[in-house]
Formats: structure tokens, C-alpha cells, sequence
């Protein structure tokens, strides 16, 4: 952002100045949806753990904080995407995988 004004919003986008109406500004809503403090790993698992056992390993060893879902299946594995709070130890996640897999 360069300037805001009572009248217009300069933004610099790149090398392009762009110059919005304060008016267009105010009745246009924007919601900007951050992850930040999130951190993502993505965990290939075995056909023999089931995805809410695996699940359920996480919630008790993170207190609810960590999030799977299925990303996609191959011939051997199919992979979660595991979303935990920056401040989760990581050694809980690889804890809850070696329990189910070994």
C-alpha cells in the first residue's frame, strides 16, 4: 500500500500503481482467510491404518488441535494431509504414526 487518501487507495501491485476509489473500497467486503500459525504435513499411510483410527491418535496426543484429511490413494498407501498448530510439538505426529503403523 502507498497512500490512502480521503478520496482513493493507491496500492502498488508489482511495478502497477493501482488507484482505488475509497467508495468501491467501503462497500466491497473482502475476507482474506489466513493459515498463519498452521503448519501442514502431508503423511502416506498404510491400507491396513484406517483414517479415523489414525485420526483419533492425533486429537488425544495434540488435545484436539490436529486436523486430517485425505488427499489421495495409490497402490500401496493413500495420503492425509495433517494440519497442526505451529506450537504442537511434531514429535506427537511422528508419536501417532509409529503407533499405527508399526
Amino acid at each position: 500500500m502507498l497512500d490512502i487518501n480521503w478520496y482513493y487507495t493507491v496500492l502498488l501491485d508489482g511495478g502497477q500503481r493501482r488507484i482505488l476509489p475509497n467508495s468501491s473500497v467501503i462497500i466491497s467486503v473482502i475476507t482474506i482467510v489466513s493459515n498463519s500459525g498452521m503448519e501442514l504435513y502431508t503423511v502416506p499411510l498404510p491400507y491396513s491404518v484406517p483414517v479415523h483410527a489414525f485420526e483419533e491418535e492425533l486429537e488425544q496426543v495434540t488435545s484436539g488441535q490436529a486436523r486430517v484429511n485425505v488427499k489421495e490413494f495409490g497402490e500401496q498407501t493413500y495420503t492425509v494431509q495433517v494440519k497442526l498448530p505451529s506450537g504442537v510439538d511434531r514429535d506427537l505426529l511422528r508419536e501417532a504414526i509409529r503407533k499405527r503403523i508399526v
